[in-house]
C-alpha cells in the first residue's frame, strides 16, 4: 500500500519543480510514495521535462490555470496513500522529513494533519509554518506590522505563534499550503480544499475543517523542508495581493454573521491593508514626487514670509505645480523614463517654469521681491529635475563588488559554469567554495574562477564579502546534507538555489 500521496500544483515553475522532485526522490527511504504533479497551462514545457525526467510522477495537464485549490483536489480524489501531502513546487524535502511527517500522523491518530518546519532558501526559519486561525485581533496585528515588531509576543504574534518556539514540537491551529499532510481518515471526513479559493486562504480554511472533524494540528520541526516563498505562484504583485485579500474577506464571512460589526470592521482592516501594500507595492512611484512636493513646500515656507505674500492659494501653487509639470514630462515614469538629453524636452521645461514664474510674478503684484522668489523657484524646478537624474544614475550603477559562489567542484558545476561561458554569461565575481579544506583546485578543474573559500566559512565570510548569491551543486552534496548546512548555518539575505544536471539558473551578473 502506499505509504504517502504527494500532489504538487506548478505553474512556470519548471527549474524549482525539478529540484523539488529530485529532493523527494532522495527522501523516499522505507516508504512507498506516489508523486502527482498537477500543472496549471505552464506554458515553459513543465508537463514535458517531468514526463521525460520523472516518469514515475503522475501528471495532470489541465488546459487552463484552475486555482491551487482545484488543482490539488483533482490529485486528491485520485490518490491512493495512507496519508495525503500538499507540497508547493518551490520547496526542497530532507531526506527525513517524509519519513517523520508519516510516523508522526502512524503513532498520534488523535492529530488528523501536520507540517514540518519551512525555512527561507538562505536557510532562516519561516514562520509561516505554524500559525492560529486568524481573529479580528492576530490579523489586525499581522496586517499593521505589529507582529514583526514584536514576534515572539502571544498577544501581538498571536498568528503565527511567535510564543511557540519553532524548534519543539507543538499543537498548533493552522498548517501551510506549502507542506502539509493529512491522513486518510481526515481527509475522508474534511473533504477537500475549499474551491471558492483560487489562491491563498485554502490551507487556513482546510486546517479549521480539520479541526471541526475533531482532529489535532502539529508542527513538527525534525522534518524541515526548504520553501522559496512566493516563487510558485510566479504572479505579478499586483494580482498576488489580490488574490490573498480576497482569500482574507471569504474565510471572514464563512467565520462571521454578516452585517455585524466584526465583519464591517474586518472589511474595512482588509481595505486598508489594500491601500498599505499597494503604496508598499507603488513606493517608486509614489515615494519621488512626495519628496520633490516636501522640498518645494520647504522652499516656500522659508522664503514666502521674506517677501511678504500671504496668499495660502498661491503658495498651494507653488509647491504642486512643478511636480505637476515634471510628473506630465515624464521625469517620474520609472518604467519608460523620459530621454532628458532631447532639445526638445529642456525647451518645452524652460518655457513652462518661465511661464508658471511670470504668472505668478503678476499675480503676486509685481514687485521685486516677488520677482526674486520666482527666478528662484523657477530654478528650484531645474535643481529638481537634476536631482531626479543624478539619483537614477547612482541607482543604476552595477554592484561589482558583489560575489556569487559556486558551492562544490563536481561534474554538475563545472558543466553548468561551462554552459553559461559557452553562453557569454559568466563573469570574474563567480567563484568556488569547497566542501573540503583541499586547498586550490588543479588548473584545469577550476575553469578560470578563483576559489573563495570553505563552505563551512560561508556564513561568516558572506557577511564580509557581499556575497550575493550561492549555488549548491547536488554532485558533491546531497540535499539533506545541504538543507542541514542551512538550518544550522543560515545565510541571511543570500540567494540559495540548487544545481542539478539540467539547472538552467541564469547567471545574476549578465
Amino acid at each position: 500500500m502506499i505509504d504517502l500521496s504527494v500532489i504538487i500544483v506548478s505553474y512556470n515553475v519548471r527549474d524549482l519543480l525539478a529540484t523539488c522532485l529530485l529532493s523527494i526522490a532522495q527522501a523516499q527511504v522505507g516508504l512507498k510514495v506516489e508523486t502527482w504533479v498537477v500543472d496549471n497551462a505552464s506554458d515553459d514545457d513543465t508537463v514535458e521535462m517531468v514526463r521525460q525526467r520523472f516518469p514515475q510522477v503522475r501528471v495532470i495537464a489541465n488546459i487552463e490555470n484552475v486555482g491551487f485549490a482545484k488543482a490539488n483536489n483533482l490529485a486528491l480524489n485520485q490518490a491512493s496513500g495512507r496519508h495525503l501531502m500538499i507540497l508547493n513546487p518551490d520547496t526542497i524535502v530532507g531526506a527525513k522529513s517524509l519519513s517523520a511527517l508519516v510516523d508522526f500522523l502512524d503513532n498520534n491518530p488523535e492529530y488528523g494533519a501536520v507540517g514540518p518546519k519551512l525555512l527561507n532558501e538562505d536557510g532562516t526559519y519561516q514562520p509561516a509554518g505554524k500559525r492560529s486561525i486568524p481573529t479580528p485581533w492576530s490579523s489586525f496585528c499581522k496586517l499593521s506590522g505589529l507582529s514583526s515588531a514584536f514576534p515572539r509576543s502571544r498577544i501581538f504574534n498571536e498568528y503565527e505563534l511567535g510564543h511557540l518556539h519553532e524548534d519543539e514540537t507543538h499543537e498548533v491551529g493552522a498548517l501551510c499550503g506549502a507542506a502539509m499532510v493529512l491522513s486518510r481518515e481526515a481527509f475522508a471526513k474534511c473533504g477537500g480544499l475549499d474551491e471558492q479559493y483560487f489562491m491563498y486562504g485554502e490551507d487556513i480554511a482546510w486546517s479549521d475543517a480539520v479541526r471541526r472533524a475533531g482532529y489535532k494540528i502539529g508542527y513538527l520541526p525534525d522534518a524541515p523542508i526548504v520553501h522559496i516563498k512566493g516563487q510558485s505562484t510566479k504572479q505579478d504583485e499586483a494580482a498576488h495581493d489580490r488574490h490573498f485579500f480576497d482569500a482574507m474577506k471569504i474565510f471572514y464571512r464563512h467565520e462571521m454573521k454578516p452585517g455585524t460589526m466584526k465583519t464591517s470592521a474586518m472589511d474595512f482592516g482588509v481595505n486598508l491593508a489594500k491601500i498599505a501594500s499597494w503604496m508598499r507595492r507603488n513606493k517608486r512611484v509614489w515615494r519621488a514626487p512626495l519628496i520633490d512636493i516636501i522640498l518645494m513646500a520647504a522652499l516656500v515656507w522659508i522664503i514666502l514670509p521674506l517677501i511678504e505674500i500671504q496668499y495660502t492659494t498661491i503658495a498651494l501653487l507653488l509647491v504642486v505645480s512643478p511636480v505637476i509639470v515634471l510628473a506630465t514630462l515624464g521625469v517620474y515614469n520609472i518604467t519608460k523614463p523620459v530621454r532628458k538629453r532631447r532639445l526638445p524636452f529642456h525647451i518645452t521645461t524652460a518655457i513652462i517654469f518661465a511661464t508658471l514664474a511670470t504668472g505668478g510674478y503678476f499675480l503676486s503684484g509685481g514687485s521685486s521681491r516677488a520677482g526674486l522668489f520666482m527666478v528662484i523657484w523657477a530654478g528650484f524646478g531645474w535643481i529638481l529635475l537634476g536631482a531626479r537624474r543624478i539619483f537614477r544614475t547612482i541607482t543604476r550603477l552595477p554592484n561589482v563588488t558583489a560575489r556569487s559562489i559556486i558551492a562544490g567542484a563536481d561534474d554538475i558545476s563545472r558543466q553548468w559554469v561551462k554552459k553559461q561561458i559557452n553562453n557569454g554569461t559568466t563573469g570574474e565575481v563567480w567563484t568556488w567554495a569547497l566542501w573540503e579544506d583541499t586547498g586550490e583546485l588543479p588548473i584545469e578543474d577550476n575553469l578560470g574562477l578563483d576559489v573563495f573559500c570553505r563552505v563551512q566559512d560561508l556564513p561568516e565570510l558572506a557577511k564580509q564579502k557581499r556575497v550575493k548569491q550561492v549555488l549548491f551543486s547536488t554532485g558533491t552534496a546531497t540535499y539533506e546534507q545541504i538543507l542541514t548546512f542551512l538550518e544550522l548555518s543560515p545565510l541571511p539575505g543570500v540567494t540559495v538555489r540548487m544545481l542539478d544536471e539540467s539547472s538552467n539558473w541564469p547567471d545574476p551578473t549578465a
